[in-house]
C-alpha cells in the first residue's frame, strides 16, 4: 500500500495530526504498534486549550462518549491550606479540561480517526525503516502482519512518543535528562477534596498528583527519586488522612504503574520529509500535565503551517518549527522551574514556594497569569519571565526576615538565598 502521509503512532499526537491533515485530501496511513496501555503510566489530563483544539479537530466527542471527566482547574494543597486555580480565572478559556484513563483515551481516538475519509489504520504495525535522502518523499518500511511494505509518502509524521524510534532512525540527536520516576495507583470510589479539580499535594519531599479518570476512579501519582522503589512514608503524610488510607489499601491490592520522567530536547523537529509532533518533538516533567495539550497544539500548528504555505511541505516544516519554537521553550522552562519549586528542599526554593503561594493569595491577576501559563494558553516567554520576577517580589518578606539559620544547613545565609534565586533567573533568561 502507498499513501500520501504515514503517521507513526496512533495515540493523541498521531490522532490529532491525522485529523488536522484531513482537510488537505491526503491519503493517510496510521501505523500503530498496539502497546499495552494497562502496564504503563501515560498522559490522561488535557488542559482547556487542548480540549478546544481537539474540538476543532473533531476529536472531542469521542472522548466525552468514552467517559472523560471534566477538570475545572487545579487545587494546590499544602499543610498550610489550599489554593484553587480555576481555568475560569482566565477570561479567554471557555472550556473546562478533561481527564480519562489512558487506554480508554487511546482506544477512542484510534477508533475515531479510522472513520475519517482517506484514513487507513494498521494496528500491530511498526515502522522498521526510514530513508530521508530524497527531497520529494520519504522511503518507509512498515512491518504489518508479518509482511514488509515499502511506502514512499510525501510526508512522514513521527508521533511515536518521547523515545521516538523514527527520530533515531532519521539520525536526529537529542538531549535527555532523567529527572525522577513516577508511581501510580487507581483509588476506587474516592472523592477528592475539591470535586472536578486536579490536585497537587505539596509539602513532602516531592509533589503528588491526583485527578478523577472515571465516575468512581481516581488516579494518584507519586513523584519519587531515581533510587526509590516504593512511596516514602513522608510523601504519604502530605495526603488527607482518608485519601492516605485508601492509597495504602490500593498499594496492597495493586502493582503500581511506573514511568520514568524525562526532559527530552531534540536537536531538530524535522528532517527531509519527516516531522516530529507531540513528545517525539520534546517533552518535560509531567507535573504541569501539558503533554497531551501540546500534542493537540502541534497538530493545529502543523495544519496552520500547511495552510500558510499552500501545502508546500518543506516550507511548511520550516514554518511549523518557527511557530512551535517559542511555545515549546516556554513550556519546557516553566515545567522545569515549577518542578524544582515544588520538590527541591533548598532554602531558596522554599522561599520561592512561599512566595508563589503568597502571590496567588494576594493577586487575582497573578492567579490568572499562572493558570494561563500552566494550561498552555499563554506561551510567551517574556510573560513567564515577568511572572517569575513577581513571585520573587512576593518572596521578599521572608528574605527580609531571614535569620541566617536553617535547620537543614545552618551555614546557609541570606546571600546564599539571593544567589540561588538569581541563578534561577539567569537559567530562565538563558532558555530564552
Amino acid at each position: 500500500m502507498n499513501a500520501d502521509v504515514i503517521v507513526a503512532g496512533g495515540s493523541i499526537a498521531g490522532a490529532a495530526v491525522t485529523a488536522a491533515l484531513s482537510e488537505f485530501g491526503y491519503s493517510v496511513l496510521v501505523v500503530e504498534p498496539g502497546l499495552d496501555h494497562t502496564r504503563r503510566l501515560a498522559g490522561e489530563l488535557i488542559h482547556s486549550p487542548g480540549v478546544a483544539n481537539l474540538n476543532d479537530l473533531g476529536l472531542l466527542a469521542c472522548l466525552e462518549k468514552a467517559g472523560a471527566m471534566p477538570v475545572h482547574g487545579f487545587a494546590i494543597m499544602t499543610g498550610a491550606g489550599t489554593q484553587l486555580l480555576p481555568y475560569s480565572d482566565v477570561p479567554e478559556l471557555k472550556n473546562h479540561g478533561i481527564a480519562l484513563e489512558h487506554r480508554a483515551m487511546a482506544t477512542a481516538l484510534l477508533d475515531a480517526i479510522a472513520q475519517f475519509p482517506n484514513v487507513t489504520v494498521w494496528k500491530g504495525a511498526r515502522v522498521t525503516g526510514v530513508d530521508l535522502t530524497s527531497s520529494n518523499h520519504a522511503v518507509v518500511t512498515v512491518t504489518h502482519d508479518g509482511q514488509e511494505s515499502r511506502c514512499t509518502p510525501r510526508l512522514l509524521v513521527a508521533a511515536d512518543g518521547r523515545n521516538s524510534h523514527l527520530r533515531g532512525m532519521a539520525g536526529i540527536g537529542h538531549k535527555q535528562v532523567h529527572l525522577s520516576n513516577m508511581m501510580g495507583y487507581v483509588v476506587k470510589s474516592h472523592r477528592l477534596p475539591h470535586s472536578g479539580f486536579g490536585h497537587v499535594f505539596v509539602g513532602a519531599a516531592s509533589p503528588v498528583l491526583a485527578y478523577d479518570i472515571g465516575c468512581d476512579e481516581t488516579r494518584i501519582m507519586f513523584d519519587v527519586s531515581l533510587q526509590t522503589t516504593s512511596v516514602p512514608p513522608r510523601v504519604l503524610e502530605s495526603l488527607p488522612s482518608a485519601l492516605r488510607d485508601e492509597v495504602n489499601d490500593a498499594a496492597k491490592a495493586q502493582s503500581p504503574l511506573r514511568a520514568a520522567n524525562y526532559s527530552v530536547v531534540p536537536d531538530a523537529i524535522f528532517k527531509g520529509r519527516m516531522v516530529c509532533v507531540g513528545d517525539a518533538g520534546g517533552c518535560c516533567h509531567p507535573l504541569t500535565a501539558t503533554g497531551l495539550s501540546a500534542c493537540a497544539r502541534d497538530a493545529i500548528l502543523l495544519r496552520r503551517a500547511l495552510r500558510e504555505t499552500s501545502a508546500d511541505i518543506p516550507a511548511a516544516f520550516r514554518r511549523y518549527a518557527s511557530l512551535r519554537e517559542g511555545p515549546q521553550r516556554t513550556r519546557l522552562a516553566g515545567a522545569e522551574l515549577l518542578y524544582r519549586v515544588f520538590s527541591a528542599e533548598t532554602p531558596d526554593m522554599r522561599l520561592m514556594r512561599n512566595g508563589l503561594f503568597r502571590y496567588w493569595q494576594s493577586s487575582e491577576r497573578g492567579r490568572a497569569a499562572t493558570m494561563a501559563l500552566l494550561s498552555t494558553h499563554e506561551d510567551r516567554f517574556p510573560v513567564m519571565l515577568r511572572e517569575y520576577i513577581n513571585v520573587c517580589r512576593s518572596a521578599l518578606p521572608d528574605l527580609v526576615r531571614w535569620r541566617g539559620i536553617n535547620s537543614a544547613n545552618p551555614s546557609y545565609t541570606r546571600s546564599h538565598a539571593v544567589v540561588g534565586l538569581s541563578r534561577e533567573l539567569i537559567k530562565l533568561v538563558g532558555n530564552r
